[in-house]
């Protein structure tokens, strides 16, 4: 049983490991996008 399941935990712990990844790089580009809506704003200005 545990030899079956090693795999599947390493392929669980990957997953989760992309998923935080692509989290963060989503949270990056939003933010990246406030700052730029924040430099308009002061541009327009």
């Amino acid at each position: 049983m545990l030899s079956a399941s090693v795999p599947v935990l390493r392929f669980t712990s990957l997953l989760f490991s992309c998923t935080l990844l692509l989290r963060l790089l989503m949270v990056a580009s939003a933010i990246d996008k406030d700052e730029r809506l924040w430099i308009r704003e002061d541009d327009d200005n």
